[in-house]
Formats: C-alpha cells, sequence, structure tokens
C-alpha cells in the first residue's frame, strides 16, 4: 500500500514547526491567564487559592527569574525535539 500524503494543517506553517511551537504557545497562554486571575484576586478564585498571599510574600524567586528559567527550558526542549524531527525516518 502506497502511503498517503497529507497537506498541512496550516498554509503558513508546517506541521513539524507547529508541532514545536504549539505547546510553548499554549504554555504561556495559559500562564498568562492563570496569573491575570491571581492579578485580580476575584473572589470565586480565591477560595479556590492552593497558596495563601502571605505563603506567596516568601518566595525568593522573582518573577523574571522564573521566566528566564522557563524560557531556557523551552529552548533546550524545542532544540532537542528539532534535532528528533530531523532524524526522524533515518534508521
Amino acid at each position: 500500500m502506497a502511503p498517503t500524503v497529507q497537506t498541512p494543517l496550516f498554509s503558513f506553517i508546517s506541521d513539524q514547526s507547529l508541532a514545536l511551537l504549539l505547546p510553548v504557545i499554549v504554555y504561556w497562554v495559559y500562564s498568562l491567564i492563570f496569573h491575570w486571575i491571581s492579578i485580580k484576586e476575584f473572589p470565586w478564585f480565591e477560595k479556590y487559592r492552593i497558596h495563601d498571599k502571605e505563603e506567596e510574600t516568601r518566595n525568593r524567586v522573582s518573577l523574571p527569574d522564573v521566566i528566564k528559567a522557563v524560557i531556557v527550558q523551552q529552548a533546550l526542549q524545542v532544540g532537542r525535539n528539532k534535532c528528533d524531527l530531523r532524524f526522524e525516518g533515518k534508521t
């Protein structure tokens, strides 16, 4: 049976690039939503908060440090996955 060739999901980006970028994009969208909810302090969400305000003030890691660490981690993951995709099917 001959392999079937599928068209890319979107015309402006390859499926491989989308597979690399989509998890990063989804992570940042969800993080920004939860950060916004935390900043706005909606009463309904506050009663379900995992860490209270006092515990958050004891956190010694600054937001810029967390962002840098996440970016480094995601860059390593994307780089590793890009290598995996590059050698896919060359066994």
